[in-house]
């Protein structure tokens, strides 16, 4: 049974516009930005800066290119100034420089999509040739490996799925397949060059999360490819009504992305990675609490979702009374029971790992896979009655949290 990844948690492809943002004719006109440096680092050091404006936009909305474009600006100053290129400030260039270089350029790309001097393919381009140029001065260096991968893995849906339609072919496409590889290779190839450093500090923060994202948000796209492609790069952007999501499409073999669809090694290769990461951000001293929320919630959800079909099994043959099959795709209901309860009890350590005493959904999402369980124990049981428990009082003291947005969740747990 393949592994699953849960939908919705990758960022949106997209810029959305916060919902607590002034109309563009009351907001404020301003060039400034607010800088936030890392711990003990000199704030005179011009690229401690840059690496400052770097996780400002890291670690904010997203949602405006004038972070972005400033930090390009002072990257092509760097560039034209440092000793390395003949020019008179003291700036020796780092792996890190052009790692957030070529980020940089390649997030532009989402910004200009439409109506645009500069093409989304140019911002692509000239975003893998900074991080061509890192490469032939710093070979074999893990922050410019995730760096490649991290480009390639937005360019896909953004330059060449957003072109793609139902009739689409490999003939008019790049290797799309091989170009996915080439990013989990790089990806691969980083991980491993980070541990064999012990550099596990580049987990403690959103670099390789942001590739494992955008992963999540291909293959997402890939996966509804043909009924919500038309909605917008982010298949599973909020506010989409469930009716216009349509029936799942079948896609010619000949079309780019088919092989892509029908296969399971992507799914396994970001569950694993997503693991890796976990385990490589606790060896830090201290691991950042908001990315470990993340890779466990997602590792959670991802298990739930694979732990359906052996669920859909043995519901089946157990309590449907018109089944009168003894087997189903060749799993007996007890075979399908066991694998449930196992996937669930994993997505349960995985979710508890992911609470949040700020956060009322962290609990929902835990009292939702401990009903599951419940359900795969004896109807009436003490062990389904303990399960139930251990779910419903989470999921009144999240209700109580929220004045009332579980409250239908809760009454029709009770009128099991």
């Amino acid at each position: 049974m393949a592994p699953k990844r849960p939908l919705g948690f990758g960022k949106s492809s997209k810029a959305k516009k916060s919902k607590t943002e002034p109309d563009p004719e009351e907001a404020p006109v301003t060039n400034e930005l607010t800088v936030e440096l890392p711990q003990e680092v000199d704030a005179n050091d011009p690229l401690h800066q840059l690496e400052g404006l770097w996780l400002t936009w890291s670690r904010s909305d997203r949602d405006s290119e004038l972070i972005l474009n400033g930090i390009v600006h002072e990257c092509d100053r760097l560039l034209r100034n440092c000793k390395q290129n003949g020019g008179a400030e003291d700036i020796e260039l780092t792996p890190s420089f052009y790692a957030i270089y070529g980020r940089s350029l390649a997030g532009l790309a989402q910004f200009n999509t439409e109506d645009s001097e500069t093409s989304v393919a140019e911002y692509f381009e000239n975003a893998l040739e900074r991080i061509e140029n890192g490469m032939d001065k710093f070979p074999g260096e893990e922050v410019l490996l995730f760096a490649k991968a991290q480009i390639i893995m937005d360019r896909i849906p953004l330059e060449y799925i957003s072109q793609m339609d139902l009739e689409s072919s490999k003939k008019k496409f790049p290797n799309i397949v091989e170009m996915l590889d080439q990013a989990t290779r790089l990806l691969e190839l980083g991980t491993k060059t980070a541990e064999s450093k012990e550099n596990y500090a580049i987990f403690n923060g959103s670099t390789v999360l942001d590739i494992l994202d955008s992963l999540d948000d291909l293959l997402d796209i890939v996966d509804n490819f043909g009924r919500s492609y038309d909605e917008g790069l982010d298949s599973d952007a909020e506010g989409a009504e469930e009716e216009e999501i349509l029936p799942d499409t079948q896609l010619s073999s000949t079309h780019p992305l088919y092989e892509i669809k029908n296969t399971d090694k992507y799914n396994v290769f970001w569950r694993q990675a997503m693991q890796k990461s976990l385990s490589f951000l606790d060896k830090n001293e201290k691991p950042d609490t908001a990315i470990r929320r993340k890779l466990a919630r997602k590792l959670g959800q991802s298990y739930l979702m694979e732990a359906e079909e052996p669920i859909s099994i043995f519901t089946t043959l157990e309590y449907d009374s018109d089944a009168e099959e003894q087997e189903i795709n060749g799993v007996s209901a007890a075979d399908a029971k066991q694998s449930a309860q196992k996937l669930v009890l994993t997505a349960i350590e995985y979710l508890e790992g992911a609470w949040d005493e700020e956060d009322p959904q962290t609990w929902v999402d835990l009292a939702e896979a401990e009903i599951s369980m419940g359900n795969l124990f004896e109807v009436g049981g003490s062990e389904q009655e303990e399960w139930y428990a251990r779910g419903e009082n989470k999921l009144v003291r999240a209700n109580n949290a929220t004045h009332g947005k579980y409250e239908e969740v809760l009454e029709n747990l009770r009128a099991k």
